[in-house]
């Protein structure tokens, strides 16, 4: 018999009690008509309906249709159609899943509190992926992926940038950033030293008003010395940076760049100004900011500023509860110490602004002492401050200890993780029209789109509108890859561009 008539015979009949057949990925189910009927848009009402009947996978032997898809996550679908509950098995990845339901014509919101929270987890550890591929995204900027072999200028480009910026690329590349740490530390220990007493002096400056000055900075040739090699170590670090950079407008709009170079500024005007004067002392206090080239150099602490750049929001609205609290105790223990305290604590807890510093700094558990209430009063203010301190502060040491340990996981993951092997491939550059000319019902599809719009015989996504086109994958960006069939190419990967 014809394999339409049955696919007719079968999709018209609704008798009570009927069944359909049906097979996923090698499992037979029957599920009752009735039961598919229970979700319109779904693939397996579409049966019914005879919409895909000419598409789909229909076996006229076994009367089954078959859908190459995921057998255990199947069995929740087929689940959520008879209960109305849709429920999300642990032992799946949440990407996997998410692409089931969006197949089977399910809405993820309509999944169960219980699920819920396992669900969503992995689009918060996607997003956390991401952002730490963020930085890694951004040093391929020298116009080909890692995959395939670059030449010339390019190669030594990314050679000394990777040297340079990324202590994880390589040996010499985790030396040199050794190297810089230590005349970072050198730098900032250099620079501690000429404010230790026993380098402050009482000498005269040779200059227009001809006055001693106390305390100046004594500087001895070593210390000269010292500076100067700094200086030439830092300056070179920041030109090859400059220069070997695959992108220059994105170093110039990096923030933490700017940081690294105004650290170096003050080691210049230490050698060509007076170290004795102060406005030169002061600006000296920048090259405390190249300690944030520790947030690069080491990896911990890339993935805690990651940490804490991730948590902002629940960060900024805990201080905004911290804030709530000290204000009313402040202001309560204003008022308790002008009443009922003694006559120097008044004048110590004068005003509100003033009581707020001590509310603070109680509440965090600091204590520095300087103001102390005296009224009882304002002792049980102060206990009261000292516990709503602690719970709030450990609400936000659990959120980001708890955000820290899941991005560490990640990193160190993403870090030990290989990179994915592709087997040799020879990429032709074939225009994509030119390619497409002659396919039939080209104007039918969009090539551009997910894909579940292309199509192949043995899977359920039905039949592929280009026969000679067999396998899809989205490689780079407006770039697509197809496996060719045919003696033209020999079935070799073809890369087709835009």
């Amino acid at each position: 018999m014809d394999s339409s008539v049955l696919r007719n015979t079968l999709i018209s009949t609704s008798e009570p009690g009927r069944r359909i057949k049906i097979n996923v990925g090698g499992k037979h189910y029957s599920p009752y008509v009735s039961t598919l009927q229970n979700l319109p848009d779904s693939p397996l009402t579409k049966i019914l309906k005879g919409d895909l009947k000419f598409e789909l996978d229909y076996d006229p032997i076994t009367g089954e249709y078959f859908f190459d898809r995921h057998p255990g996550i199947f069995v929740q679908i087929l689940n959520y159609f008879q209960t109305g509950k849709l429920h999300c098995p642990r032992d799946v990845c949440g990407t996997m899943f998410q692409s089931e339901l969006n197949f089977w014509g399910v809405d993820e919101t309509q999944m169960e509190a219980c699920c819920w929270p396992a669900y969503t987890k992995f689009q918060e550890i996607k997003k956390d992926l991401q952002e730490l591929n963020d930085a890694k995204d951004k040093k391929l900027k020298f116009g080909l992926s890692e995959k395939y072999p670059i030449s010339g200028w390019k190669h030594y480009q990314k050679v000394i940038w990777s040297l340079l910026n990324d202590p994880k690329s390589s040996n010499a590349a985790k030396i040199f950033s050794y190297i810089s740490l230590g005349f970072i530390v050198i730098s900032i220990v250099a620079f501690s030293e000429m404010t230790t007493d026993w380098k402050k002096s009482k000498c005269l400056t040779i200059n227009r008003f001809n006055k001693t000055i106390p305390n100046c900075i004594d500087v001895t040739s070593t210390s000269r010395n010292i500076e100067i090699v700094l200086t030439v170590w830092f300056t070179l670090e920041i030109v090859l940076r400059i220069y070997f950079t695959p992108n220059k407008i994105h170093y110039v709009k990096n923030v933490w760049n700017w940081f690294y170079i105004f650290a170096v500024v003050p080691i210049y005007l230490f050698l060509i100004t007076e170290p004795s004067s102060s406005s030169v002392m002061t600006i000296n206090v920048l090259r405390y900011a190249s300690v944030i080239r520790f947030f690069k150099l080491l990896y911990d602490l890339e993935i805690l500023g990651k940490t804490l750049q991730s948590s902002l929001n629940q960060l900024f609205t805990l201080v905004f509860i911290l804030c709530i609290p000290a204000i009313i105790f402040s202001s309560i223990a204003y008022f308790a110490e002008q009443t009922w305290g003694e006559k120097t604590q008044k004048h110590t807890f004068k005003d509100v602004p003033n009581v707020l510093w001590w509310s603070i700094i109680t509440m965090t558990t600091i204590g520095y002492g300087d103001m102390v209430p005296s009224s009882f009063a304002g002792k049980i203010i102060g206990i009261m401050s000292t516990l709503v301190g602690i719970v709030i502060l450990s609400v936000i040491a659990s959120i980001l200890g708890a955000s820290f340990q899941q991005n560490y996981i990640l990193a160190i993951m993403q870090y030990r993780n290989p990179p994915k092997k592709t087997s040799a491939v020879k990429i032709i550059n074939v225009s994509l029209n030119n390619y497409l000319t002659g396919a039939e019902e080209i104007n039918k599809r969009n090539i551009n789109s997910s894909l579940k719009t292309f199509h192949s015989n043995d899977s359920g996504y039905g039949k592929s509108p280009l026969s000679s086109l067999n396998h899809y994958s989205e490689e780079y960006e407006n770039k697509f890859c197809f496996y060719k069939i045919n003696t033209n190419f020999h079935g070799n990967p073809v890369i087709i561009t835009k």
